[in-house]
């Protein structure tokens, strides 16, 4: 009997072995361009997903010290495996396997990039870097497979290949790149692409591309929407979907009733707090802001993507596969106004046993909340940390930056099965999310939207979503992006991470309390009718140069409720290495008339002494601008003086410094005049 049930086994052992021998043909690996349900399917033993990127190489782990050296290097336009008969290598992948997205900042038309597949004598690609996505693929006019997005070039064409890839390029290829890509079990077998494109081949590839540049519908199912209107009171929790048998939610489409003003809107949104729980289980696997989990924060900020989107209209959907044993789905008001919604749910018979698939989460969190800092770095900032089997299927960020400058330099980092060094390594914030240049344009695409930038200062909000090239991982995995600016600058980031995870699976992301919510307050930047220094025309330099310079590295967070530096900026004067160097300014004046002079300047340690002329006369006594720190000096006083209407200079001439002081350098505010009575 032992021997039989031995026997037994081994034919079992065969039979999964061969169902796990999956051929898969062209057109079902561009299939999954469009299929919301692979993601949710738990991976297999063999599947894997990462990332070739031109990340800095000075970033290192040191596997003898268990440490992280330089780990927030930023050279990452041309960083390459190695250098061979004078070719860049820029990727080796071992198959079965496929190239899902190649994305560049700047691919330009002189070096050439070389795809070798499956170890044939002629590359399946050989021209430059800009023509990979401009047509030297395949010709696909409708813009959702290959295109520029705000800057950032994107391919989405798929790139089978059994046994391995090699990329490789001359060395004026460009700078910047990405190949995501994934491998498949052991015994899979896939066609080695190749070009050109046979007819069905191409007419697959135009079929996704049809289908996704149609924008939003509601899904093509026999089955009857859930519908429901109500009104939720102010601290009200309503039901809006409750099942006990297995089945799959396969949309959701809710309509909120708005208020008029934008940020009423942008509070209800944030105040209402969307749950879902599957299976019966205590703590939902999806908990978030409703905006933030449809994708785009703050408020309603029009957009278009394949799993989720916001209309113009006020109308948002989700198209996230959602199977359950049993489902709950909650919505709570935590705000002070009653507020109306319509809800419609599709849901579905499981067309695989249930066992199957992973329970759709996303959670919403800030920045060192609700886990500590990874030991690693302090400059990485943990988006999410789960332990169990699934795929990790992307993100919305959502950053509050009100005092301007580019906050995109980190690079996102992606640790699979407890990897020490990231599979996937990226190489800016903005380039994770498909643009490029930290390019404020909106831009709305299938797998990525760029819906809401306030010129990169106020409100942004990025997203990109891992469909067909989701990462799966069967023991843990961890998404870290890098965070350049720190908290109290501040600079502020909220996240929504969205993946799939075995049901016995660890998600430690809970509820956010109301009183860890954050504000966002307007910011009173200027102070009223003054003339900035920055603004005004530099008549003459004498040594040196000077120009504007933002004072945004000089606050702290709860130093904003007051002007410090009016509009946050000083004209700077710098390069002057002795006394002796007079700066002069043009001032305009609207009326004539006796006028009160004030001027703002800023101290620091490596600033000068300074005589101050208007019109060739002297206001006031030498002004000294040193200090231990960086400080405004706060409001000083020159006196009353006649002025006519029309143009007028005050200079400044560099007289020496104090003691302490380390430099001949100068910054100057603003200029008020008060007309006097």
């Amino acid at each position: 009997m032992r021997k039989v049930a031995v026997g037994m086994m081994g034919l079992w052992l065969a039979a999964v072995s061969l169902s796990a021998a999956e051929q898969l043909s062209y057109q079902a690996l561009v299939d999954r361009l469009t299929d919301l349900e692979f993601p949710a399917r738990l991976p297999d033993p063999g599947e894997r997903a990462a990332q070739f990127s031109s990340f800095d190489r000075a970033s290192r782990y040191n596997a003898e010290t268990g440490k992280y050296e330089r780990w927030d290097a930023n050279g990452d336009g041309g960083g390459f495996i190695r250098l061979e008969n004078g070719e860049q290598v820029l990727a080796e992948m071992e198959g079965p396997g496929c190239i899902w997205r190649i994305w560049s900042a700047n691919p330009n038309g002189r070096g050439r990039l070389k795809i070798v597949l499956d170890g044939a004598e002629q590359p399946v690609f050989h021209d430059s870097f800009r023509k990979l996505f401009d047509g030297g693929l395949a010709t696909l006019p409708g813009g959702m497979l290959t295109y520029v997005a705000a800057r950032g070039f994107n391919c989405y064409i798929p790139i089978p290949f059994q046994k391995s890839c090699r990329i490789t390029a001359e060395p004026e290829w460009g700078q910047y790149y990405h190949f995501n890509y994934s491998t498949f079990p052991e015994g899979t077998t896939v066609p080695t692409f190749h070009l050109p494109l046979a007819a069905e081949e191409l007419a697959a590839l135009q079929a996704a591309e049809r289908k996704l540049a149609a924008g939003y519908a509601r899904p093509q199912t026999a089955a009857s929407p859930v519908r429901q209107e109500l009104e939720l009171a102010p601290g009200a929790t309503a039901t809006l979907l409750q099942r006990s048998e297995p089945g799959a939610i396969v949309g959701w489409e809710l309509k909120p009733e708005l208020p008029g003003d934008q940020e009423a809107v942008r509070a209800l949104l944030r105040n209402l707090i969307v749950e879902m729980r599957w299976d019966g289980a205590e703590q939902p696997a999806v908990w978030s802001p409703l905006g933030d989990f449809f994708g785009s924060a703050p408020g309603l900020n029009p957009y278009q993507a394949w799993p989720l989107g916001m209309l113009a209209d006020g109308t948002f959907y989700s198209r996230w596969f959602m199977p359950f044993a049993a489902a709950e789905v909650k919505v709570v008001n935590r705000g002070t106004q009653p507020v109306k919604l319509t809800s419609s749910f599709w849901v579905e018979p499981l067309k695989r046993p249930l066992a199957e698939y992973g329970r759709f989460h996303a959670k919403w969190h800030g920045d060192g909340a609700p886990l500590p800092e990874p030991e690693r770095q302090a400059i990485d900032w943990r988006v999410l940390e789960t332990r169990g089997r699934g795929r990790w299927c992307g993100m919305m960020l959502h950053v509050w930056n009100p005092l301007g400058s580019w906050w995109g330099e980190g690079d996102e980092k992606f640790y699979v099965d407890g990897e020490k060094f990231p599979s996937t390594f990226g190489t800016g914030s903005e380039d994770y999310f498909g643009y490029a240049w930290c390019n404020p344009e909106l831009f709305s695409k299938p797998f990525h939207t760029q819906s809401i930038s306030e010129d990169n200062a106020g409100h942004i909000s990025v997203n990109r979503f891992q469909l067909c090239d989701q990462i799966p991982f069967q023991k843990s995995f961890e998404a870290d992006l890098e965070k350049y600016f720190r908290n109290d600058r501040p600079t502020r980031y909220r996240a929504v991470a969205y993946w799939y995870l075995d049901p016995a699976g660890s998600d430690p992301y809970g509820a956010v309390a109301a009183s860890e919510m954050p504000t966002y307050p307007k910011l009173e930047l200027r102070k009223p009718g003054v003339l900035e220094f920055e603004r005004l025309r530099v008549i003459s330099c004498s040594t040196g140069a000077a120009g504007g310079q933002h004072m945004r590295d000089f606050l702290k967070e709860s130093e904003l409720g007051t002007v410090r530096w009016s509009d946050v900026s000083q004209l700077f004067w710098r390069g002057s290495e002795g006394p002796g160097g007079r700066l002069e300014v043009e001032f305009p004046v609207n009326e004539d008339g006796r006028y009160a002079l004030e001027m703002q300047f800023t101290k620091a340690p490596d600033y000068g002494k300074i005589q101050v002329s208007l019109d060739g006369r002297k206001l006031g006594e030498e002004q000294d601008l040193y200090a231990d720190k960086v400080i405004p000096t706060g409001a000083l006083q020159f006196g009353e003086v006649d002025l006519t209407k029309g143009p007028h200079r005050l200079s400044f001439e560099l007289t020496g410094k104090n003691p302490a002081s380390r430099g001949f350098l100068a910054g100057f505010d603003y200029l008020l005049l008060t007309p006097v009575k």
